[in-house]
């Protein structure tokens, strides 16, 4: 398969970030020298930004790759953290247990004792969902919003997941609800 050449705006489609990032990128030579130009504007080779992403750690799919890391095995944070890391999903620790609490916050994972995370019965089916090609999550698929929850560390709880109904059916949805609503009273500061 051929490699194909790719601008600023292909670079962001592709790493689903905003095209003024891949131009901000540019301008602070953090991309790589481009490999040519079209049209005046620098091109590279596919391949050439994949590499430079996973080694700086700006590969798209952190949240998908979490959920597909816990299908196999149960971890705590540092591991799953350095293995992410390792493969470009993440630049540091603190990132990936940010990614880790609001997949928790949502009900996608959840933890076991002493210290691991593991996935829950709800982040199963989101991820047999995704490998089926019967939905495709967060920022990947305009007719299911993205899901954005701020993470716990920033303090305060986000409004609830109005995307659920898309991402589980019928009677699931209304039990993952009444759980981010009991979650959403429980993390309440009480007067």
């Amino acid at each position: 398969m051929p490699d194909p050449i790719v601008g600023q705006k292909e670079i962001a489609d592709r790493l689903r970030v905003a095209p003024n990032t891949v131009y901000q990128w540019g301008k602070r030579n953090l991309l790589p020298p481009p490999e040519g130009t079209v049209g005046g504007d620098p091109a590279w080779h596919w391949s050439t930004i994949e590499a430079w992403a996973q080694r700086t750690g700006r590969l798209p799919g952190l949240r998908e790759a979490i959920l597909d890391l816990l299908m196999t095995v149960a971890a705590s944070t540092s591991p799953i953290a350095n293995h992410l890391i390792a493969r470009g999903f993440g630049r540091s620790i603190p990132q990936v247990w940010r990614a880790l609490n609001d997949l928790h916050y949502e009900g996608l994972v959840g933890r076991q004792i002493p210290d691991d995370w593991c996935i829950t019965d709800m982040g199963r089916q989101v991820v047999e969902a995704r490998r089926s090609g019967a939905a495709r999550l967060w920022d990947d698929n305009a007719q299911i919003p993205a899901v954005y929850v701020p993470s716990v560390a920033a303090g305060k709880p986000g409004p609830p997941i109005k995307a659920m109904r898309d991402l589980v059916g019928g009677a699931q949805a209304e039990a993952v609800h009444r759980r981010v609503q009991e979650s959403l009273r429980e993390r309440r500061p009480r007067s």
